[in-house]
C-alpha cells in the first residue's frame, strides 16, 4: 500500500513543486515518502480510534469526511516538511496543499472503484488494521444489523 501511495504521488505531482518549496533534489524521495507516511498515519489513527465507518464514508465520497481527513493530513505533512526538511511553515503548507488533496482524490478513486480487488477499500482497511479485522465481513454485519 505504501508503495502504491508513493507511485500515486509521483504520477500526480510534478517534481518542480517540491523543488520550488525548497526540497533538495536528493531529498525528493524522502519528501514523497513523508507524504505517503502522513496519509497512512492519519488513516490508521482514524481506524485505531474506532472511526472505521467515518473512514469508509470518506472513501465512498462523503465530502465532509474527506475534507476533515485532508485537513489533518495537510497539517501533519506541513509539520513534517518543516521539521525534517527545514522548509518554512509557509512553503511547507503550500506544498502540502498542492500534494495531499490531489493524491487523496486519486487514492479515493482507485480504492472505491476496486472495492473487492487488491487496490480496494477493504484491502486498505484490513492492511491498516494489521489484518486483524476482515472489514468486508464487518461492514456486511453492521449493514445487516441496521436493516433488522
Amino acid at each position: 500500500m505504501f508503495y502504491k501511495l508513493n507511485q500515486l504521488i509521483r504520477e500526480n505531482t510534478k517534481e518542480e513543486i517540491f523543488f520550488e518549496a525548497g526540497i533538495a533534489k536528493e531529498s525528493l524521495g524522502d519528501a514523497i515518502s513523508e507524504a505517503s507516511g502522513v496519509i497512512i498515519d492519519v488513516l490508521k489513527s482514524q481506524l485505531d480510534s474506532g472511526k472505521a465507518r467515518d473512514l469508509m464514508n470518506s472513501f465512498k465520497g462523503k465530502k465532509t469526511e474527506q475534507e476533515l481527513l485532508i485537513k489533518m493530513m495537510i497539517k501533519k505533512y506541513t509539520n513534517r516538511l518543516n521539521s525534517y526538511h527545514d522548509i518554512s511553515t509557509e512553503k511547507a503548507s503550500e506544498l502540502a496543499f498542492l500534494v495531499i488533496p490531489i493524491v487523496m482524490k486519486r487514492f479515493v478513486l482507485v480504492t472505491s472503484t476496486n472495492v473487492k480487488e487488491e487496490k480496494g477499500i477493504f484491502t486498505l482497511l484490513n492492511w491498516l488494521s494489521g489484518n486483524t479485522v476482515n472489514f468486508e465481513s464487518f461492514f456486511l454485519r453492521v449493514d445487516e444489523l441496521q436493516i433488522a
